[in-house]
């Protein structure tokens, strides 16, 4: 799948914008003062405030936005440097739901941070002493554009650009120089999105290789039931990432998923059972090691 048309029809592009306020501001003031107070350059020290110091919402805000940002990476294939990313059309409806709740439990954290703003103002005036600026903060007639303009949760879906085209009013004698750029910046993105789905494999074996490795002083290593979920996961979206129909990635993916459906983690936590229990999951934590450690070798990771 390496033409415009088959990745056109079997993807879209997804561009994620979060917006938030999140509190830190420069007071060039007391910036001016401390460089002045100390003989220093300007620009040298920097005076950072937390205008919002007091509230208990705008946190959870900002980690609520990380989090829609690492799950939309972890559903999607890097494309541009412009933030735009790569989605298998199977995967656009979850991707949806799975934004569109993110989007709700964003905006409802920010409608909580709208009332807190009254009383954070007040508080502030009374903690920052002489760094408190009024001005820092939106009147209650400003409070609603302010949100507006502070505080953005937009996920759109563009279609994929073609490779080429035609194009209009360009001189023939360098129409084909400039279609040949674009061709080869349309390969250039669709093989960093291929090669993004390998590395996240690669990294995922590596990780499960290193986790069931004994610690050098010969204890087992502790296991969190995360480390099979996520790798079944992984498993999942790359079921769907694999936009090039590239089979060894494919097969590898295959020989991956066969080891993991098959391991269950509480076989391979080490138990206060004696020597016996101990010496079975070490077995069975070495046979799952040396499957996964076979995938690195046969598709040379």
């Amino acid at each position: 799948m390496n033409d415009k048309t088959s990745l056109s029809s079997s993807a879209r592009l997804v561009e994620l914008n979060i917006s938030v306020v999140t509190g830190s501001k420069l007071d060039k003031r007391a910036s001016d003062k401390v460089n002045t107070d100390n003989n220093a350059k300007d620009k040298v020290a920097r005076v950072t405030k937390n205008i919002f110091v007091h509230s208990e919402v705008l946190p959870e805000i900002v980690s609520k936005a990380s989090e829609a940002r690492v799950v939309n990476q972890k559903m999607s294939l890097p494309w541009n440097d412009n933030g735009q990313r790569l989605i298998p059309n199977d995967m656009i409806i979850e991707h949806m739901q799975v934004m569109s709740e993110f989007r709700a439990d964003f905006e409802g954290l920010v409608e909580d941070f709208k009332e807190e703003l009254p009383t954070l103002r007040e508080e502030a005036e009374q903690s920052l002493g002489s760094l408190y600026n009024p001005n820092d903060y939106p009147s209650t007639l400003e409070t609603e554009q302010y949100i507006s303009n502070k505080f953005k949760f937009i996920c759109e879906y563009p279609q994929v650009p073609e490779s080429g085209g035609f194009l209009n009013g360009v001189l023939e004698d360098v129409r084909e120089d400039i279609e040949a750029g674009l061709k080869e910046g349309y390969d250039r993105k669709l093989k960093s999105a291929t090669q993004d789905a390998w590395t996240r494999m690669a990294k995922c074996i590596e990780r499960l290789s290193t986790q069931l490795t004994d610690r050098s002083d010969g204890k087992p290593r502790k296991l969190y039931a995360s480390l099979l979920t996520n790798t079944k996961e992984l498993c999942d979206n790359l079921k769907h990432f694999n936009l090039t129909d590239d089979p060894k990635l494919e097969d590898a993916r295959l020989e991956l998923w066969k080891i993991i459906e098959r391991a269950d983690i509480d076989d391979l936590r080490d138990k206060d059972w004696g020597y016996q229990a101990r010496q079975d999951m070490k077995d069975k934590v070495d046979d799952v090691k040396a499957s996964v450690d076979s995938i690195t070798s046969k598709f040379n990771f």
